[in-house]
């Protein structure tokens, strides 16, 4: 007898949520089990994608197009972070894949993804110090960042010696608190240029200043809530995918912000390369 397949009783049931809470209690999600490594799976999928497209427009528009990438700091910085942070969401793909969550493509992707937050720490730093400090002492300005910057990473390299040392305990508990803290850097440093702008202390040559406050506000909204998203459900396929959202919002501040120049007041038309 031919199968009807106009028959609805023939389709494939709904196997899993995709939008299922990873509660502490992993009720919803239990270890090991095959909904938990769906969900994941497809959480880091999503991430993947993120950072491989933002390695791609990096690479290829503004490097091999624009030919801005090698006089653009900030978007050296946020390669580093998107090409790490790549791999790192490949080992996730791999290891629920295979049903290994805290195997060694978990501890891989504990080094590779705390490395990527450390150029996102380092990137976010940089542009507060643009703001903060640049206009009143450049040269001070760039020490601090670079001090900042490699205490950030000397961080995560404590992390990642903590979380190895203490990996049947911890996992990626401490890891995730670090990426966590490199997010919150990186609302706060957007938060900062959207004020810096409207104050007029930074210019982009060829773009129109009004545009870049309305732009850097909506980079700012647009992290607030991604970040609102993953804390509030608490669900993977939010989690996840945002921290990817933010990487992209990182590299569109960053392809302005590496360009801009500081205005002396009192100077007109004068101003100062900080892509230095």
């Amino acid at each position: 007898m031919a199968t009807n397949y106009d028959d609805l009783a023939c389709m494939t049931p709904t196997y899993v949520s995709f939008f299922l809470k990873d509660d502490d209690e992993r009720i919803n999600l239990p270890i090991g089990s095959m909904d938990r490594n769906m969900v994941f799976f497809a959480a880091h999928v999503v991430f993947f994608m993120f950072n491989f497209l933002n390695t791609l427009y990096i690479v290829l528009i503004e490097g091999y197009i624009l030919k801005g990438f090698k006089k653009n700091l900030l978007l050296q910085l946020t390669l580093g972070a998107a090409v790490f942070q790549m791999a790192s969401c490949y080992s996730s793909v791999k290891r629920y894949n295979i049903n290994d969550e805290y195997g060694y493509w978990g501890k891989f992707g504990t080094v590779t993804g705390l490395t990527a937050f450390a150029f996102v720490g380092s990137a976010s730093i940089r542009m507060m110090a643009m703001c903060l400090l640049f206009p009143k002492n450049e040269t001070f300005g760039k020490k601090v960042w670079i001090f900042s910057s490699g205490a950030w990473a000397l961080v995560g390299a404590g992390v990642f010696v903590y979380s190895m040392a203490k990996w049947e305990e911890v996992y990626f508990e401490v890891f995730r608190q670090f990426v966590g803290l490199s997010n919150m850097m990186l609302i706060v440093s957007l938060g900062i240029m959207t004020v810096s702008l409207r104050g007029g202390n930074l210019v982009c040559v060829g773009t129109d200043n009004d545009v870049l406050k309305r732009l850097y506000a909506v980079l700012f909204c647009f992290s607030v809530v991604a970040m609102g998203l993953a804390l509030k459900t608490e669900a993977p396929m939010f989690q996840f995918p945002s921290t990817g959202f933010n990487m992209s919002l990182l590299v569109i501040a960053a392809k302005y912000a590496g360009n801009m120049k500081i205005t002396e007041r009192g100077t007109a038309g004068e101003s100062q390369s900080l892509n230095v």
